[in-house]
């Protein structure tokens, strides 16, 4: 008999839990994930210079602050 694999076991694990459990597993997943993607330097394989609200953000004239 072979050992499961991680994904057989997780599988097995999924199966105990509750549907209130894998909410609140599925929210830490996403934190996971979102954390990881700010913590890289790499940008998104969707990413688009031109629908990026933040490009030329402070390139603005300044002369209206005073």
């Amino acid at each position: 008999m072979s050992t499961p694999s991680l994904k057989e076991q997780l599988i097995a694990k999924l199966d105990q839990l509750t549907d209130d459990e894998i909410r609140e597993l599925i929210e830490h997943i996403d934190v996971v994930k979102y954390k990881t993607a700010m913590q890289s330097a790499d940008l998104p394989p969707d990413y688009s210079e031109e629908n990026d609200p933040a490009v030329g953000l402070f390139s603005s004239e300044t002369g209206d602050l005073w």
